[in-house]
């Protein structure tokens, strides 16, 4: 049975924050990402001093098919977005 709707689980350990499309597709699912801040207070929510990272559709999308998912984020050159799919 074909999985059309799923939640991507992101947590974010530290540095800064992420923003998120409220959806996207990726194939002929619809993938709803699900941000979990886990820093320490003292870097967490308005304490947050670098600017958040736009992730777009787009950017999740492709990390959706099957090339490799480490890939840089944007211009300012965070790496590390790793999307796992579990079978």
């Amino acid at each position: 049975m074909p999985i059309h709707e799923a939640f991507l689980l992101i947590f974010r350990r530290g540095g800064p924050d992420v923003e998120l499309p409220e959806s996207y597709h990726a194939g002929d699912s619809l993938i709803y990402p699900v941000y979990i801040d886990i820093a320490a207070t003292t870097e967490a929510g308005s304490r947050q001093s670098r600017q958040p990272i736009r992730i777009s559709a787009e950017q999740l999308a492709a990390t959706s098919d099957d090339k490799p998912a480490d890939r840089e984020c944007g211009a300012d050159g965070v790496t590390g977005a790793e999307v796992r799919r579990s079978t």
